[in-house]
């Protein structure tokens, strides 16, 4: 045999070994390979974010979060630690991000126009999450003429105090 032939054997026979003599299982050798996110599809309209397909459950790990808006305001989502909406400090419908613990915002997808959609990526650990949309109400409504702040039935200055929150469990 050739030396080129020896060394390319030799990798296939380490991992072989190493699973055949049972020092790591076929799948813990295989999944230090995988590195792709799972991929979470929302959906965001007045005044709900739901998540297609996965429930509120989702892997630990890289996570694509795909989301759509197909609503007629602007929205975005808003990613915390956390398992309670109402225990974020918010006044006026509206949470004061400032507040929230280090360490416990994830992050968030940044503004989402009506009709529009953006995909982002985040590492989430095991745990509970809120995700919510904390865009205020928009009092000049555009074209829309003033409502006196107040847009499509809304009761709060911005979304999450009309609802606009869910809960994830990862894990």
């Amino acid at each position: 045999m050739n030396l080129r032939r020896r060394l390319a054997v030799k990798p296939f026979v380490v991992v072989s070994v190493i699973v055949g003599f049972g020092l790591v299982g076929p799948s813990a050798a295989l999944a230090t390979r995988s590195t792709a996110a799972t991929t979470v599809k929302i959906t965001l309209f007045e005044y709900k974010i739901k998540l297609k397909g996965k429930g509120d459950e989702v892997p630990t790990g890289r996570v694509k979060f795909k989301i759509r808006n197909i609503g007629i305001e602007e929205h975005e989502v808003v990613i915390v630690r956390g398992d309670d909406p109402k225990a974020l400090s918010a006044k006026d419908g509206v949470v004061d991000e400032a507040a929230i613990p280090d360490g416990d915002l994830v992050g968030e997808s940044g503004e989402i126009k009506a009709k529009g959609s953006k995909s982002k990526s985040f590492t989430l650990d095991p745990g509970s999450y809120v995700l919510f949309c904390n865009v205020l109400h928009d009092h000049g409504h555009g074209d829309m003429g003033d409502m006196d702040g107040m847009e499509h039935g809304a009761t709060s200055g911005g979304h999450f105090g009309e609802g606009m929150y869910t809960v994830i469990t990862v894990g």
